[in-house]
């Protein structure tokens, strides 16, 4: 018997049966005992996530499957992506599963590089709508949709997209920047996307059809041209775009596009954000959060063991490892959880959801017309 072999046969033997389900609401079953046993001779995994809430997730991976280290790195879904294909480049063994918001760019990864996969446990796969498993596994859904100040507007001031087009909301509508941000660029996209919605909002705000004049193709396009007409602001990110739109105490505060979930921070941080769901055709959109795994990765077993984790157990709310991401305002993909906050149920808010085949062919095209109108 080599080396190699008798360490397998040794760790088979210390490791209870068990030992993967020492918390409860996990349950038993070969695959996972499987996994572990694998993933203890890996020793480690490399977690790059777009949200600082995987630190918590480090505790609790590494108490509940002693022997892994779970190291992991917060970066943007543009930073992890070109990190991971300079690794893929050079051949380095770098991020074993990635958690990002950017599902076109990982669409690109898995279909035509084909250096991403997905990993879907046999205990998930009923439990996750088979529209969220393939080709992409989406573990929640986020948002970009439009925010006001509910201290100073009891209800919301804008009931149509068009609105934000005209001199009452002129210098006072804000985003952050779409060239740095792809979320961004995907509410801009989704904007040219749904065109034929824009024209019906369009002639209930003005009573006529819209007109499309030098050389602008959509409706869409029509839009953003009119919003960034009309002083749009950008910022360099959502903590300057939630204080100046929520910041309780102000007259006539700005309303934004900004993120549904960091109504969270409200209480925290003194502000009064909520989302304008009665605005027509709709208040923005909501995107997945994707789980993806490093086709070469040098860990698979602890790299399926964590998208286990972070999937959730089978208590009814999804145990400590979901815990971190159940926010008002994101949408977990599981359907087997009994799950009650602040925010509107899914099935009521007015968002498009993007569909990342479609808004894929759009982005440069919107990518270059943002560029255009913030030199003007």
């Amino acid at each position: 018997m080599n080396s190699s072999a008798l360490i397998r046969l040794l760790i088979a033997l210390v490791i209870p049966i068990n030992a993967a389900s020492a918390d409860a609401g996990l349950v038993t079953n070969a695959e996972i005992n499987q996994l572990y046993r694998q993933a203890r001779l890996e020793k480690q995994v490399t977690l790059y996530s777009v949200t600082s809430r995987v630190y918590l997730l480090e505790r609790l991976f590494e108490q509940r499957y002693p022997g892994i280290d779970l190291i992991p790195f917060v970066l943007s879904s543009r930073e992890q992506i070109m990190r991971f294909q300079a690794e893929r480049r050079a051949d380095l063994d770098g991020a074993d599963v990635l958690y990002l918001n950017d599902a076109p760019a990982v669409l690109d990864l898995v279909e035509n590089q084909k250096t991403l996969t997905s990993y879907i446990p046999d205990r998930i796969k009923t439990r996750i709508p088979q529209e969220y498993q393939s080709p992409l596994l989406y573990h929640r859904l986020s948002t970009k949709v439009l925010l006001y100040n509910q201290q100073t507007y009891p209800t919301a001031p804008v009931t149509n997209l068009w609105a934000l087009t005209q001199p009452q909301w002129q210098g006072k509508v804000i985003m952050v920047d779409p060239a740095s941000r792809q979320d961004y660029l995907d509410l801009l996209a989704s904007f040219v996307l749904h065109s034929r919605q824009l024209a019906d909002a369009y002639i209930e705000f003005f009573a006529r059809e819209p007109i499309l004049e030098n050389g602008v193709t959509t409706v869409g396009e029509k839009y953003i041209r009119d919003l960034f007409g009309n002083d749009l602001i950008l910022v360099a990110n959502t903590e300057r775009l939630n204080a100046a739109i929520g910041k309780t105490g102000q007259t006539l505060p700005p309303v934004g596009f900004g993120t549904y979930s960091d109504v969270r921070h409200n209480r925290q941080r003194g502000w009064a954000i909520q989302v304008a769901n009665q605005v027509n055709p709709s208040s923005g959109v909501i995107y997945p959060v994707v789980l993806a795994v490093n086709r070469f990765s040098g860990h698979p077993a602890a790299s399926r063991l964590l998208v286990d984790f972070m999937l959730g157990d089978d208590s009814k709310n999804g145990g400590e490892a979901l815990a971190p991401f159940i926010q008002p305002g994101d949408y977990l993909t599981r359907t087997d959880l009994s799950i009650e906050t602040m925010a509107l149920p899914r099935e009521d808010l007015n968002a498009w959801t993007i569909e990342p085949d479609k808004i894929r062919p759009l982005r440069q095209q919107v990518f270059d017309l943002v560029l255009e109108l913030a030199a003007q």
